[in-house]
């Protein structure tokens, strides 16, 4: 799926889903609406938005991959993750503004979520760009000798 919509693209799916998922929530704010809006999250993320984030790695050298995997697998997710729940607090329960606000600050949230992975799927471009350049470059200089 991914090489038929192109890695910065499939980055997109995600974020525009889940704000997709938002604007339902915050239309229907209703158990089963989000259960099944989360139940397609899921599923996105594990079939389509994994493969996709290691595609990135692969115009990365190996200690730029290694550095990058640790950083994200550790400080980001546990950032994103204590971010989520103080939102939570804030919003849900200290203010108590309930679903639709709840839904709200995550469409504000994807907004950002988008705003990362277009340039994500611009760095990845360039960098694949530059990559094959080089095997270009090296297989000529190879021909030659």
């Amino acid at each position: 799926m991914v090489a038929s919509l192109g890695v910065s693209t499939a980055l997109c799916v995600s974020p525009l889903l889940s704000a997709a998922g938002f604007l339902i929530i915050a239309a229907h704010p209703r158990p089963h609406i989000v259960a099944g809006v989360e139940v397609v999250r899921k599923v996105v993320q594990y079939s389509l938005a994994r493969p996709t984030r290691e595609m990135l790695f692969t115009v990365l050298s190996r200690e730029e991959k290694y550095s990058a995997k640790i950083t994200l697998d550790t400080v980001v997710q546990r950032v994103g993750d204590a971010a989520a729940a103080a939102l939570f607090e804030v919003v849900g329960v200290q203010y108590a503004m309930g679903p639709v606000a709840m839904a709200v600050s995550g469409l504000g949230l994807c907004g950002v979520w988008l705003g990362v992975t277009l340039q994500l799927g611009v760095q990845y471009k360039r960098r694949r760009a530059g990559l094959i350049r080089q095997q270009v470059a090296e297989s000529a200089a190879h021909q030659i000798i």
